[in-house]
Formats: C-alpha cells, sequence, structure tokens
C-alpha cells in the first residue's frame, strides 16, 4: 500500500502481477450458457411485465371513461360487503 494523503492505495504494478485463476474453457463455455438462459428468462419476465402494465393501464382507461363495464354480478358482490 502506498500514498500519504491518507487515501492507500495498491500501485498498478502490484495488480497487473498478481495471477487471476481461470476456470477451464469448458467450464467457461459452461458458465456463458447458463448466464445467457438467465438473461433470457429476465428479457421474458420484464416483457411480461411490461404487457400486464399495459393491460392494466387500458383496462383501467375503458373502466373509467365508462367504454367497459363490470359485470353486474360482481358490482352487486360489493354492494352486498358495504351493507351491514
Amino acid at each position: 500500500m502506498e500514498g500519504t494523503t491518507g487515501r492507500q492505495r495498491l500501485p498498478k504494478a502490484v495488480v497487473v502481477s498478481l495471477p487471476i485463476p481461470l476456470p477451464p474453457l469448458s467450464e467457461q463455455h459452461e458458465i456463458a450458457r447458463i448466464l445467457q438462459t438467465v438473461d433470457r428468462r429476465i428479457e421474458a419476465e420484464e416483457a411480461y411485465a411490461r404487457a400486464a402494465q399495459e393491460l392494466f393501464r387500458s383496462l383501467l382507461h375503458e373502466l373509467m371513461t365508462a367504454k367497459r363495464r363490470l359485470p353486474a354480478e360482481f358490482v352487486a358482490r360489493f354492494q352486498q360487503e358495504e351493507q351491514p
């Protein structure tokens, strides 16, 4: 470590000279394959969430503008719950 202003740091030469172990190439490929699968799953889940959010917004808009009505039996269920 070196530094005189209270900020200790490693010299670049020390970091460059450190050996960095790597797994065998076949294992690296397997890790990459697994991570690509995870990335695709994340993308699919994000797309699903965006679609669900858009569906919610469009249905909410249709309900608020009275372009779509709730089924009468659904509304009746809430009216029954409100009565003592």
